[in-house]
Parts: structure tokens; sequence; C-alpha cells
């Protein structure tokens, strides 16, 4: 029993310390354009055990310097009511570039039919 709980234990503290690892890769594109890929957690950047606050979300957009941000928002929701559509931090990455003239394009569909929700 006590071996079971040590490795809940564990793997729940190096899943903690390590989440921030993956979350903003560089790619090196044809030409040597640059591509930053980042993670994101939605609504678990509000929660302690993420190790990734929206603020340090925020600062890697910050530092990377982006000519442009892609976002998990529906771009027609956005064209037709005025609102960005996807998760909490897609709104305030999108309020944030907003704010410092970083252009923003919105990458996500989805549409509900019949009660199921459609991916495209």
């Amino acid at each position: 029993m006590l071996r079971d709980e040590f490795l809940v234990i564990l793997i729940v503290v190096t899943l903690y310390v390590n989440l921030k690892v993956f979350t903003v890769k560089k790619v090196l594109m044809a030409e040597q354009q640059e591509v930053y890929i980042m993670g994101t957690f939605h609504t678990e950047h509000f929660e302690r055990y993420a190790n990734y606050s929206i603020e340090e979300m925020i600062n890697a957009i910050n530092s990377i310097e982006p000519d442009v941000v892609f976002i998990e928002a529906r771009e027609n929701r956005f064209t037709e009511y005025g609102v960005v559509d996807g998760t909490i931090d897609m709104c305030i990455v999108y309020s944030y570039c907003f704010d410092n003239n970083i252009p923003v394009e919105m990458i996500d569909y989805w549409e509900i039919i019949s009660g199921l929700r459609i991916s495209g």
C-alpha cells in the first residue's frame, strides 16, 4: 500500500515540476523562419498544480515578439458577433495582443449539429 501511494505522489510531483518543459517549442522552418508552438492549459492556468500561469504565457509572447499569434477561437464567431469564443486563456491572449498591436489570427472551427460537437 505504501509503495502505491509513493508512486502516485512521485508521478504527481514529476508532472508538476515538468509541466512547463514542453509548453513552448521553437521550430525552424524553410528559409530560417522561426515558428513557436505554445501549449496552453485553458482554465488550468489558474490552478497551482499546473505550475504555468497566465502571466508566464503572456511573458512568453512578450519575449518571443511574434509577427502574428494564432489562437484557438472561431473567426466566424468573431466576425459575426465580435467575440472571441475560445477558452479564457485565448481571450486573454487576444486582448494582450490587441493592446500591444500584435496581429492575431483565429484558427479553430467547430459547430454543433444535432447535439454533437463537430470539429473541422
